[in-house]
């Protein structure tokens, strides 16, 4: 079983030359340089686009394979990512993050996926948590309702509001369609909304509206946890603020305006993305919003009623079928929903998405076994490889 396991990941490494790494950097040059040098020389294009105030020294990745291409363009995000999206060349392309790896031969049986399934417009794989700490990678699950998760549904309209309404980030980080995801992020990149994470929320609608997407039990992406301070608000990049969020700023009605140009730039995206007539596009995106307000937010329970809903509905949802989750959510939703009125919006805490205690720490390695044991594929061989990479950084 290794062996036919270890000849799977040599034959599958062969795909990545389909896949381009698309990268966003800012203030982070060193970590930066470690992606780089993880990936130099290697089958996937990475195209990193750093928006500090200077550049990495041209003395300092001289040596990087043809395979990198790094670019110096010190503008807000949006922007960045706009300008780099005429260059990506490959069939398909993952947004990735500057302190975090992808597994190489998970992201090659996403792409075989996709080759084999033309209706899927993106696949990724599980998650994994790392921190580095007194020489050693400790881990941690996260996000664990990526297991089983996809959006399947024929009807784009139907799969927008169930993927908003049981909301996983299974689809920013994704392998997915080039033509899709330049499409998307093209209207995207339009006009940045003011609040929290607002081009992801979008391209998460966008995508699902483009096609089916599905999460497989791969161990694909490794995120780091605690190595570095989150990017937040600065003034190019307004829509990093953690205080704004979509709920209060989608029923505020002072912001008319901007819900319009929104809908607007949505349509567009839409439009591009599927370009059957019959549907009714703005409809979708409205559709999408409320559903993904209903997924965080509600207004007629009683905060401390409120607070056990969620935990509730939440911790369910860690520990039952996917194919559940909707009916549970049925069963802890209130009979009656009054959203006129918004007087706060619970923020799921993000230790609410890990299912491992952090008092009682265990090695990467031995994170990646209990994955392992639960049915979830693991490359070890990368992620020792990925291991040493990381413990060498921090010496």
């Amino acid at each position: 079983m290794v062996v036919n396991f270890q000849i799977h990941i040599l034959i599958a490494h062969k795909m990545l030359h389909k896949l381009t790494l698309f990268v966003l950097t800012y203030q982070r040059q060193n970590f930066a340089q470690r992606l780089m040098r993880y990936w130099s020389g290697q089958k996937p294009q990475v195209i990193l686009i750093d928006g500090s105030k200077n550049p990495i020294e041209a003395s300092q990745i001289r040596d990087l394979g043809d395979n990198i291409k790094y670019i110096h363009n010190p503008v807000g995000a949006y922007q960045r990512l706009r300008s780099g999206l005429s260059m990506i060349s490959t069939e398909y392309v993952a947004l990735a993050s500057d302190d975090e790896f992808f597994i190489p031969s998970a992201l090659s049986a996403c792409i075989k996926m996709l080759d084999e399934d033309k209706e899927l417009v993106a696949c990724c794989g599980r998650c994994l948590g790392f921190y580095p700490e007194k020489n050693q990678v400790l881990g941690t699950q996260v996000y664990p309702a990526l297991s089983g998760y996809s959006i399947v549904d024929d009807d784009p309209l139907i799969r927008v509001q169930r993927h908003m309404e049981s909301y996983e980030v299974s689809q920013i980080y994704a392998v997915c369609r080039t033509k899709s995801w330049t499409q998307a992020f093209d209207q995207i990149t339009l006009r940045e909304f003011p609040f929290f994470a607002a081009g992801e929320i979008q391209f998460e609608m966008c995508m699902s509206f483009a096609g089916k997407s599905m999460v497989i039990p791969n161990l694909m992406w490794l995120r780091s946890l605690g190595e570095n301070a989150p990017i937040r608000y600065t003034d190019t990049d307004v829509s990093l603020n953690p205080s704004k969020r979509f709920p209060q700023w989608w029923r505020d009605n002072s912001n008319k305006k901007q819900h319009d140009e929104f809908i607007d730039i949505m349509i567009g995206a839409f439009s591009l993305l599927n370009e059957k007539s019959e549907y009714n596009y703005s409809a979708a995106v409205i559709a999408g919003c409320e559903a993904f307000i209903r997924e965080t937010y509600n207004d007629l329970l009683p905060l401390p009623r409120k607070n056990l809903y969620y935990f509730l509905r939440r911790r369910l949802a860690l520990v039952l079928p996917i194919g559940l989750k909707s009916r549970i959510k049925q069963l802890f939703r209130p009979a009656k929903e009054d959203l006129s009125e918004p007087k706060t919006m619970l923020a799921v805490p993000e230790d609410l998405r890990a299912s491992e205690d952090l008092s009682e720490p265990k090695t990467m390695l031995a994170v990646a076994e209990d994955l392992r044991a639960s049915g979830v594929e693991i490359d070890f061989p990368a992620l020792k490889e990925i291991e040493q990479v990381i413990l060498d950084f921090h010496r």
